[in-house]
């Protein structure tokens, strides 16, 4: 995707970018920082980890359902 994004921003003007497919998203903020153009930022990005926010929520002691 980033080779593919890359090729794109070399033939076309990019003006933003965005992501809705989850396992991409924090590629998507990072090819938007590097283009210089509105996207999803690193800081958002990290956020939006599910694994991560329920692992720093753990860690300040609330607890988190079960899923699967």
């Amino acid at each position: 995707m980033v080779a593919e994004a890359r090729e794109v921003a070399e033939r076309e003007r990019i003006i933003g970018l965005m992501c809705w497919d989850e396992p991409l998203v924090l590629t998507a903020g990072e090819l938007a920082a590097e283009f210089g153009v509105p996207g999803l930022g690193w800081p958002a990005c990290t956020a939006a980890d599910k694994n991560r926010t329920r692992a720093l929520l753990t860690a300040a002691g609330l607890h988190q359902p079960g899923y699967a």
